[in-house]
This record gives C-alpha cells, structure tokens and sequence, in this order.
C-alpha cells in the first residue's frame, strides 16, 4: 500500500461539525482508494480502478 496524498477538509461550521482527515490510497494491483476516518472506524468515500 502507497500513500498518495493526505489532506483535512472542515465541516460545516455552522452545524458544528468537525473536520476529515481524508487519504488516497494505491494498494496491490494499482487500485486508488480514497478513504477518512469517522471516531475509530476507517470509511471508504471513492475506489478507482
């Protein structure tokens, strides 16, 4: 696995949410998997093939 890039998008300030830390991942076989974290749990937002 190979990290691509890493970055923080902020939420809505006005209903108080907080921000992603967003990363784009390519694992075995070139798939690109972008991905966040949301309290303890890893969630997968995109796949590229």
């Amino acid at each position: 696995m190979r990290l691509l890039d890493r970055w923080r998008a902020g939420g809505r300030w006005w209903r108080l949410e907080e921000g992603r830390d967003y990363f784009l991942l390519e694992v075995e076989g070139g798939l690109v998997l972008e991905v966040f974290r949301q309290g303890e749990a890893w969630v997968l937002s995109r796949v590229w093939d």
